[in-house]
């Protein structure tokens, strides 16, 4: 089931049963007022995308996709795209209407090499990631998400970003309408965090990171910089994680919390977890009984409120009303 919580009293506004059979997994996000889901089962190639009122919880559309697996994906207002790893020769970026479900653009090439998707306003930005005759290559691109017009590309090592291109590397991709952020972590954990320009692909700030380590990363295989704001949160996916605070227009360390679960329940492959956030002003945090909520000041990292959830929560995300 899908829970709907009032950020303010943690009151259950409404519910969603999931479609699907044992062993299915879904991925959770908010796209303007719909709350979009993606829901596969490991038997089945396929998925299945449902658009809910994020008032109401009501149904507005259902789209079966055989041929588009359930994936992460990530949402603008009007589209919702995720890339199409089921075909032969290469990956395509395939976005939907968000209103329709209906397909409104695919872009073909991609190489079957390491690529994810994020977005911030109506941009989509997808980094390419591979190593080819043991060499390094990283590729950020911007594409406009209602036509998937590329605005711009860039080499990330003519940047000056990838210290080593002998060495594979981790790489966390994220936005917001200010900046283009990511972490590029290698073997010898030459870990850099950077930000750049959404207009043109420039760099506006990067910094080193001393306590991350590529193998922690590479094996975790969920690290997350979230941009809240003023402020970027980093931590990474374990049962207890240090968040770490830093200002998003210079890179500089704002503060550090020590042990935190941000996620309740780690043993499954099937489901899908997604940090808590209300806007751009709070984060959550989840206590020991993993059905206390704590409401974190995202300035700060100080303890606002807690509240009490009925039952476990396997699926998370939290609309900005």
């Amino acid at each position: 089931e899908l829970h709907a919580l009032d950020p303010r009293k943690g009151d259950i506004a409404w519910t969603y049963k999931l479609p699907g059979l044992p062993d299915s997994f879904s991925y959770v996000q908010v796209a303007g007022d719909a709350i979009i889901l993606d829901t596969g089962n490991k038997h089945d190639s396929g998925s299945t995308v449902v658009s809910l009122n994020s008032s109401t919880g009501e149904v507005r559309w259902t789209q079966r996709r055989a041929t588009l697996g359930a994936g992460q994906f990530t949402t603008t207002q009007d589209t919702i795209c995720k890339i199409d790893t089921t075909l032969a020769s290469s990956n395509d970026i395939v976005c939907l209407n968000v209103r329709t479900g209906n397909e409104s653009w695919r872009k073909s090439g991609y190489s079957r090499y390491d690529s994810h998707l994020t977005s911030a306003g109506n941009t989509l930005y997808v980094d390419i990631n591979y190593m080819k005759d043991k060499e390094a290559y990283l590729y950020v691109s911007a594409l406009d998400a209602k036509t998937g017009k590329v605005k711009w590309a860039v080499d990330m090592a003519l940047k000056g970003l990838i210290p080593s291109p002998k060495e594979p590397r981790a790489v966390f991709l994220t936005a917001d309408e200010k900046g283009v952020y990511g972490i590029i972590s290698q073997q010898s954990d030459s870990n850099i965090l950077f930000s750049l320009d959404p207009e043109n692909g420039g760099i506006k700030w990067k910094t080193t990171l001393g306590f991350f380590s590529y193998n922690w990363a590479y094996q975790k295989g969920n690290t997350w910089v979230y941009p809240a704001g003023k402020v970027l949160l980093f931590f990474t996916r374990s049962a207890k994680t240090d968040v770490y605070a830093f200002d998003a227009d210079d890179g500089k360390q704002l503060y550090q919390l020590k042990g935190l679960k941000i996620f309740p329940f780690l043993n499954s492959r099937f489901m899908s977890y997604e940090p808590l956030f209300s806007d751009s002003h709070n984060f959550y945090s989840f206590g020991d009984d993993d059905k206390t909520i704590y409401v974190h000041d995202n300035q700060t990292g100080k303890i606002l409120q807690k509240f009490s959830l009925p039952h476990f929560p396997y699926l998370a995300a939290v609309s900005p009303r």
